[in-house]
């Protein structure tokens, strides 16, 4: 094995983990949201944020920095969550 083989080993074994990580923490909190709210809008507005989190966990991998997409990123899926929480402890409980 050369370096280079050894590089995109590393990276994609970064690339895996940091997929794994947040499919456990923030994509299946998109998933519970749907099945318990149902709304279009929500799997829309899930979907964006899936694909912003997962372009940003390959520009991580790549080492690039993008400080404003990860900052509206982070702040949607607050807003996301949060709107989720208000939603299912005022409308559902």
């Amino acid at each position: 094995m050369n370096e280079e083989d050894l590089e995109f080993r590393s990276k994609l074994q970064m690339f895996t983990t940091l997929s794994v990580a947040a499919f456990i923490l923030k994509w299946l909190i998109y998933i519970i949201a749907y099945v318990f709210i149902g709304h279009f809008l929500i799997l829309i507005v899930g979907g964006i944020l899936f694909l912003l989190r997962f372009y940003l966990i390959f520009k991580k991998v790549d080492h690039s920095e993008s400080k404003v997409i990860d900052f509206v990123t982070l702040v949607g899926e607050t807003l996301f969550v949060a709107y989720f929480i208000i939603h299912y402890f005022i409308f559902i409980l």
